[in-house]
C-alpha cells in the first residue's frame, strides 16, 4: 500500500494504492456505483457531504488507486 498526502494552498488531496486484485472499473463509475459494496457507496456519499471530490480507478489483477480532493475553504475543524 502506498499513502501520499498533498497539501497545496488551494487544496488537500489522499491518495492510497494498491497493488492487490482490482476489480472491474465499471462499477465504480458514480452512475453505477449502487451496484457495488455498502463501504464504495458510503465513500462516495461521504465525499459529497465534505463537498470532495473522489476518484477509484481499479482493474482487475493490477490493484485500486483511491484519490480524495478537496479545496481547504471546505475543512470544517
Amino acid at each position: 500500500i502506498i499513502v501520499q498526502i498533498k497539501f497545496l494552498p488551494e487544496k488537500f488531496t489522499l491518495i492510497i494504492e494498491d497493488d492487490g486484485v482490482g476489480m472491474d472499473q465499471s462499477l465504480l463509475e458514480e452512475t453505477n456505483f449502487r451496484s457495488t459494496g455498502l463501504g464504495i457507496r458510503n465513500m462516495f456519499s461521504r465525499a459529497k457531504i465534505i463537498m470532495a471530490e473522489l476518484k477509484i480507478e481499479s482493474a482487475t489483477e493490477k490493484g485500486t488507486s483511491l484519490t480524495i480532493t478537496f479545496p481547504h475553504n471546505t475543512i470544517k475543524l
